[in-house]
C-alpha cells in the first residue's frame, strides 16, 4: 500500500481519504503545507470522532488572510471545503503555523500533530 497508511478514516460512519482532503486545501492556492488528523473526544461512555487541519499559509494565502480572526479563517475553510466534503467531515479544529513539526527524518508525526490540538485553542 503507497502512502499513509491512516489515509482513510472513517468520522460518523462517513468515509473520507485524508490524503484527498489535504489536496483539496492545496488546491486553493493558499497553503504550501498541510496536513489533516483524525482525532476523538471521549465523553462519558460515547467517543466523538473529528478531523483537524493543520496549514502553513504561503504568501498569497498570509495575504488573503491577514488582520482577519481566526474565527473568519475558520470559516472561509469551512465553506471551501464543504464544496467537496459532507459537513461532518470537515475539520472541527483548525491550527495556522509558521511551520508543520517535522522529525528528524522530515517527515510529519501523527503524535506530534495531536499536540498541537491537545493545548487550548488560541484565539
Amino acid at each position: 500500500m503507497v502512502g499513509r497508511l491512516e489515509s482513510l478514516v472513517k468520522i460518523e460512519e462517513k468515509r473520507v481519504s485524508l490524503t484527498e482532503m489535504e489536496s483539496r486545501i492545496t488546491q486553493s492556492t493558499l497553503v504550501s503545507d498541510v496536513c489533516v488528523i483524525p482525532l476523538e473526544d471521549s465523553a462519558n461512555t460515547w467517543r466523538h470522532q473529528y478531523l483537524a487541519a493543520a496549514l502553513v499559509f504561503n504568501p498569497e494565502g498570509m495575504k488573503k488572510f491577514e488582520g482577519l480572526e481566526k474565527n473568519e479563517i475558520n470559516t472561509f475553510w469551512r465553506e471551501y471545503l464543504l464544496q467537496y466534503f459532507e459537513n461532518v467531515l470537515v475539520p472541527k479544529k483548525w491550527r495556522y503555523l509558521d511551520a508543520l513539526p517535522l522529525d528528524a527524518q522530515g517527515k510529519k508525526k501523527k503524535e506530534d500533530l495531536e499536540l498541537l490540538f491537545s493545548k487550548e485553542d488560541p484565539k
